[in-house]
């Protein structure tokens, strides 16, 4: 999830892990954000999209 700091406010949530994240990294022109977790799996999503699922 992508939170607005200043507010607190979900900004966008994103469906993939079946457990909880451990890392998260976005590109560097954060078109692209990837996680990983403790279920053992890697995910990248499309930010500029409105895909909450991984690409």
């Amino acid at each position: 999830m992508i939170l607005d700091i200043a507010t607190g406010r979900v900004i966008r949530k994103f469906h993939g892990h079946d457990g909880e994240v451990n890392a998260v990294k976005f590109n560097e022109y954060a078109s692209v954000v990837v996680s990983t977790g403790y279920d053992r799996s890697l995910h990248a999503w499309e930010c500029r999209s409105h895909n909450i699922e991984p690409i």
